[in-house]
Formats: C-alpha cells, sequence, structure tokens
C-alpha cells in the first residue's frame, strides 16, 4: 500500500449533488479535507450548508462558469463523479436517454477549467460495463462497450482525459446502489403494487458497488494522489439483476416480484424499459477490483449485494423510527 498524504487536501467535487456526490462529500469531510462541492441548483447548495461544505452552484456545461469556480478554489485534487449519475441498474434504462451529449459537454469544460490550476490529480470515473460481455476482465482488457451513445461517449471521454495530460486516476465502477438511491425507493413501492419488472437472462451477471464504498475508495485515490493508474471498482459478488432484486424484496419482507421474461423485452421497451437497460441485462461483465485493493489496501465495508441491501433496509429502518 502507498504511504497516503495526511495534510488536508484541496478538493473539487464536481457532480457533489448526484447521489454518489453526497456520501463522498460526507466522507472526505469526516477525513478534514477543504472542499469545493459543485452543484447545478440552488437547493442541494442549500442542503450542503447543513455540512458546512462551501458549494458552488454552476452548471458544468458552461465552461466559462466552471473555469472561474476552478480559479477560485485553487484545487489540488479533482473528483469527477458527474459520469456517475446514470450509473445504476434500478432507473429502467431512463437516466441514459441523450446523457451522452451531457457526459462530453461536460468532461469538456472541466478539462479546460482543470488546466488553468496547477492539479495535482484528476479522479475520473468511469464504467465497469464497458469491457462488454467479458467474463474475465483486467484493467488492460479492450473496452468494447455496448451499443448505445451514451455509453459509446463513454468510452470518449476516457480518451479525452487520457489525452489532456493532467495527472489522471481513473476509476471503472461497478452500478451504484445505497440507502439514499430514490430508485431503490421506488422499488420497494413497486413490490407493494406487485408490478412485475424486467431482469433480463437470470443467467447473465453484473458488478454493483456500494456507495459507502465507492466513496471510500475516492478518499484513499486523492490522498495518496494516485496519478497513471486505471482501477476497477467494485464489490467481490457479481450478481444477476433479478437476483439483486429479489434479494431486496426478501430483505423487505416482500413476495418475490414476477419477472417479465427476456422473450417480452420489445413489448417491455414499448411501456417503460428503455434501450439502453435491455441492452446492459444482455452483458454478462465480471470484473475484480484486486489492483486496487493491493495497491492502496481497500476492502469494501459491503462485499456482496446481499450485505449491502441489508444495509440499506437497516438504514430505512432506523430512519423511520428516528
Amino acid at each position: 500500500m502507498i504511504e497516503a498524504n495526511s495534510a488536508p487536501l484541496r478538493i473539487f467535487v464536481a457532480g457533489a449533488d448526484t447521489e454518489l456526490g453526497r456520501e463522498v462529500v460526507q466522507h472526505l469531510i469526516q477525513r478534514g479535507h477543504h472542499l469545493t462541492a459543485q452543484v447545478k441548483n440552488a437547493q442541494p447548495a442549500n442542503s450542503l450548508l447543513k455540512l458546512n461544505t462551501p458549494s458552488v452552484v454552476v452548471d458544468p456545461t458552461n465552461t466559462e462558469a466552471m473555469t472561474r469556480a476552478f480559479q477560485t478554489a485553487q484545487p489540488e485534487v479533482v473528483l469527477n463523479l458527474i459520469p456517475q449519475k446514470p450509473n445504476t441498474l434500478l432507473h429502467d434504462g431512463h437516466a441514459w436517454d441523450n446523457f451522452e451529449r451531457t457526459l462530453t459537454t461536460t468532461t469538456t469544460a472541466l478539462l479546460t477549467a482543470a488546466k488553468t490550476v496547477p492539479l495535482k490529480l484528476l479522479v475520473h470515473t468511469s464504467y465497469a460495463f464497458l469491457y462488454g460481455n467479458n467474463p474475465a476482465t483486467t484493467e488492460e482488457s479492450f473496452l468494447q462497450p455496448p451499443n448505445y451513445p451514451a455509453f459509446a461517449s463513454a468510452v470518449q471521454a476516457e480518451k479525452m482525459v487520457a489525452e489532456s495530460k493532467i495527472p489522471l486516476c481513473l476509476l471503472r465502477m461497478g452500478f451504484l446502489y445505497g440507502p439514499q438511491s430514490r430508485d431503490l425507493e421506488a422499488y420497494k413501492q413497486s413490490f407493494n403494487l406487485f408490478r412485475p419488472y424486467y431482469s433480463g437472462p437470470q443467467h447473465n451477471r453484473a458488478n454493483f458497488l456500494h456507495y459507502t464504498d465507492a466513496a471510500s475508495a475516492l478518499a484513499l485515490v486523492a490522498e495518496n494522489q494516485t496519478t497513471n493508474q486505471i482501477f476497477n471498482l467494485v464489490d467481490g459478488s457479481p450478481t444477476s439483476f433479478g437476483d439483486f432484486i429479489d434479494t431486496f424484496a426478501h430483505y423487505l419482507g416482500r413476495l418475490k416480484p414476477f419477472h417479465i421474461p427476456p422473450w417480452a423485452a420489445p413489448l417491455a421497451e414499448l411501456i417503460t424499459i428503455r434501450p439502453a437497460q435491455v441492452t446492459l441485462l444482455d452483458l454478462t461483465t465480471l470484473v475484480s477490483s484486486a489492483k486496487f485493493s493491493s495497491q492502496l489496501g481497500w476492502e469494501p465495508l459491503y462485499p456482496s449485494y446481499r450485505e449491502g441491501l441489508a444495509q440499506v433496509v437497516r438504514n430505512w429502518k432506523e430512519r423511520a423510527t428516528s
């Protein structure tokens, strides 16, 4: 394990208003770092005030505004969490709609702004599923992104940050979830209404990652100022989306929900399921965080989706009784 920088860092969190961003902000504050949290609207900025975190209300697609924010903050480390906003299987794919435009413009604006300050590290977050159908991937495996515009844009964004010559660490993350997930709340409500859901082929497996573990990993990268590295970041228990949701229903004490069968995917697309979701659920992508754990000493608090989902349910029960 590399010796971490123990001194507080000036960290700019791009996408602090995402579900992952809020978790990362809290984690970094607890570790004593000086943050500037970029949010797009005033409402999440107000919630960050409760954490005594300076926030800047900036449209991340606006290059000039992002540049002014960087020059004011003078960050040593930038965490680009904007790509993680749609990175979950829980929203039926609609969050990927037109995301290729957002990803391209925000990446361009962020890189332009980053080049105006003496940055020590840019952490760009990407996606483990970009390896495509591959049962044994490593960080050196070729990317084979599914055929969908947002996924091609994600590969292009990786290329842009790699060619920027800014000190870089690239993290390819599994699908995110946690107690702050609004989409998990929606699934809870759907169980009450006995609504079926599309889970894809049962034998296909994907990689998941709890928000808490993603935040701890990002803190380690920032504190170690790890550059010129690509890491996969997932828990240790790949599973099918059907098993993931059925386990969640079980922990909530609900009946096993009905699965829309794969042969009915075209019909499901006509109702609620977006093509991006069907495409992702057609994959089996298996990756490991062994390299990251070996180099940075990271161990997930929730090494499987079972433990992570159990924590979600416990957290909700505690909030309901507090």
